[in-house]
């Protein structure tokens, strides 16, 4: 598990909490999103940032990566597969700091208009591995 210090880990989710006030007039006809969606309150970077749409069964989760040259996206899962609880996630894995936040605004922008990125699925085993620890937040 990554630390960052809580300084890092406060400017990263103030970063992406005011992309996401710069995105929300983009959100689909009738569907209200939540914010945030899991626990942050471990400061590991995972997640930075959160928000669900229970109308639209879709999720947005940004993780920090600190000095990540590769930028990341993909499509997972939270829940019983094929269970009426799931709800398909967008994950971002990215450094903050990066020149590229433009690029992650619109992946997300996209998300939340329509829910389509062009990413491939994850296997099983990833999936497993992203939500053995992660909670709702209250």
């Amino acid at each position: 598990m990554k630390r960052y210090s809580d300084e890092e880990i406060l400017s990263a989710e103030n970063f992406w909490n005011d992309q996401w006030e710069r995105l929300r007039p983009v959100e689909s006809a009738g569907a209200t999103w939540q914010t945030p969606w899991l626990d942050a309150s471990f400061h590991d970077g995972n997640p930075v940032f959160s928000s669900w749409s229970a109308d639209l069964r879709r999720g947005i989760r940004v993780l920090h990566e600190r000095d990540s040259s590769a930028k990341a996206h993909w499509f997972d899962r939270f829940g019983e597969r094929g269970s009426p609880d799931e709800v398909a996630e967008l994950v971002v894995a990215y450094d903050a700091r990066s020149a590229d936040a433009q690029l992650v605004a619109r992946l997300i922008e996209r998300w939340i208009a329509d829910g389509s990125v062009t990413v491939s699925e994850p296997s099983d085993q990833h999936e497993s591995a992203w939500f053995g620890g992660h909670r709702r937040a209250a």
